[in-house]
């Protein structure tokens, strides 16, 4: 009978996590691993780390310095406050909608006249080599700076940017979750 609670418990917490996943704005359409991301060593870092926002772009009719402002608050956790010294640099270029590991981090993006269709291109950077990781999305919809859904989404699209796990990792240790298997 316990096994039978178990199993009833976690279908509950999935259902769960996908309404939540469902109520996040934009989308990701891509999401690069690279072999030197170590989740062990990463995967805690959105949720208890000062990160370090480097802002190329700006989708918005306001100046740059605010901009990249707004953006380094929006992706901070709960309760940690920004750091210029943090190792974690996120390099955001904004207007980009295509790019390649190598040059992720050093992506130039575009200027918009504010809000609307919003693409971009994130990526975790150590230095000045390849990404450790780096996605590619959009949303939709924003009225401004100012739109929570617009933080929530840079907040979103960084703790994509440190996953738990990585197929090599899922592999190597055999331990898979469906229904990613």
């Amino acid at each position: 009978m316990a096994t039978i609670a178990s199993i009833r418990n976690l279908a509950s917490a999935s259902a769960c996590i996908a309404l939540l996943a469902a109520c996040t704005p934009g989308r990701v359409d891509y999401v690069h691993v690279g072999s030197g991301y170590a989740p062990l060593q990463y995967a805690r870092v959105p949720y208890t780390k000062a990160l370090l926002a480097d802002v190329s772009g700006n989708p918005f009719d306001m100046p740059q310095e605010d901009f990249n402002r707004l953006v380094n608050e929006a992706i901070q956790p709960p309760g940690v406050q920004q750091s210029e010294a943090s190792p974690y640099v996120i390099h955001f270029a904004f207007g980009i909608s295509a790019m390649n590991v190598e040059h992720a981090c050093t992506a130039p993006g575009r200027t918009g006249k504010g809000g609307g269709h919003i693409a971009v291109t994130a990526a975790y950077c150590r230095g000045t080599g390849s990404a450790l990781t780096y996605l590619v999305g959009s949303v939709d919809g924003i009225t401004g700076p100012e739109d929570p859904r617009f933080k929530q989404y840079l907040r979103s699209i960084v703790v994509k940017l440190f996953p738990r796990e990585t197929e090599e990792t899922r592999d190597r240790d055999g331990f898979c979750i469906p229904p990613g298997c």
